[in-house]
């Protein structure tokens, strides 16, 4: 990395830090930077200690770590060993992102109603949970597991991914498994714990996607091609939400039929339009659906929090709240991009991950929190997966 860089990222990461320490008192609108206020006052010291001398201690030994856990013999056992880790310290979602209202809906219901946006993953989550009914559970507990094996399932496939697209983007082994490191524990790490919800769904989705693209602009293929496209097509059945990658695979697509050495202006313009075209469909949609417009933020605000609209003072500093929690990186990466353009070798691969990025950040904008930001952060957290692929 170089000195410009580093001193750049350096510096949101101490700012970052400094706000978990006084953001609270500086601003009315607070909520993410009062974690320390509530626990014992050695913690937030512990806290930054830990943090600040495991991260010098992973960059140290980055090339022994990747030795032991990516080489060809230890990546599967190193990835099953994540995985247990996951899964014993599993969430308890019931509360977090409304977890309790999605075991009812398959626990509670005498028919469970397979809905258009979410047919897929209901879908697969009502037939595990007939699985464990079978097997014995009752009806509350098979929903709950059955929610819980859906969400463990979405983190193997996340966490095979990383490390597939860590090994392709670089074979220097101490820098592989920092990339491993970054693409899958960043902000959305939150979902990877068993969360109850049908976001799980974005995080392989992008991983994966990230593969692909990646792939494609190295060697253009018939197979790169399809293999972009069945991903978007398997994750929109799941969950309609996955859309927010459309124009990150159209722009991929675009570009691997421009030259190197071309500007890739018809692929950024296509892209725009598309994400263009999502808003619209999504907001004409919302206007004829009762049920959408309560997934979607409204411009004026909507009964009872009239003054919380797509553009207010509360949702502006809440998103901003959300991004330097979960992405303070982004911020960085985002300076860095409008100092020096996108000038690298593999400059198309990171203006893929920059429409993804940006169809999360915008998914994540005019997404309602229904249940308070707090309570859906992990919900939000799911949307921002594409960040932690561009601090690679």
């Amino acid at each position: 990395m170089k000195k410009d860089s580093l001193y750049l990222v350096s510096t949101v990461l101490a700012l970052f830090v400094v706000g978990r320490f006084l953001g609270g008192t500086l601003l009315s609108n607070n909520w993410s930077f009062t974690h320390f206020q509530y626990l014992p006052g050695w913690y937030g010291i512990v806290w930054l200690i830990l943090t600040v001398g495991l991260s010098v201690l992973a960059v140290r030994c980055a090339e022994r770590i990747d030795r032991l856990s990516l080489t060809q013999r230890t990546v599967v056992p190193s990835l099953v060993g994540i995985l247990g880790l996951l899964i014993l310290a599993g969430i308890d979602s019931f509360v977090t992102g409304a977890g309790n209202v999605r075991v009812a809906q398959i626990a509670q219901a005498d028919t469970v109603i397979l809905r258009w946006f979410e047919f897929g993953t209901i879908g697969v989550v009502t037939a595990l949970h007939s699985v464990f009914t079978v097997l014995g559970a009752s009806d509350t507990g098979g929903a709950v597991l059955a929610w819980r094996v859906f969400a463990y399932l979405c983190s193997a496939l996340a966490l095979v991914g990383a490390a597939r697209l860590a090994g392709e983007l670089t074979k220097q082994s101490g820098r592989r498994i920092l990339y491993f490191v970054l693409i899958f524990f960043g902000g959305h790490s939150l979902v990877t714990f068993g969360f109850v919800g049908v976001e799980a769904v974005l995080i392989p989705l992008v991983v994966w996607l990230g593969v692909w693209i990646n792939r494609l602009q190295i060697k253009r293929t018939p197979k790169g091609l399809a293999a972009l496209w069945l991903i978007v097509a398997a994750g929109v059945v799941m969950y309609a939400g996955a859309a927010i990658v459309l124009p990150a695979v159209v722009y991929a697509s675009l570009a691997s039929f421009v030259g190197k050495k071309q500007r890739a202006y018809a692929p950024h313009t296509l892209a725009l339009l598309t994400l263009a075209a999502l808003l619209f469909l999504l907001y004409n949609g919302a206007a004829n659906s009762l049920e959408l417009s309560a997934r979607v933020l409204a411009v004026q605000g909507k009964a009872p929090f009239q003054d919380y609209g797509l553009f207010s003072g509360r949702h502006l500093g809440d998103v901003f709240q959300l991004l330097f929690l979960l992405v303070p990186i982004l911020f960085a990466a985002t300076l860095l991009v409008l100092r020096r353009g996108f000038r690298s070798p593999n400059s198309r691969v990171v203006g893929g991950v920059w429409w993804l990025a940006v169809g999360g950040a915008v998914g994540m904008f005019v997404l309602d929190p229904v249940n308070s930001i707090v309570l859906d952060l992990p919900r939000f957290a799911a949307f921002l997966t594409p960040c932690a692929l561009l601090a690679t």
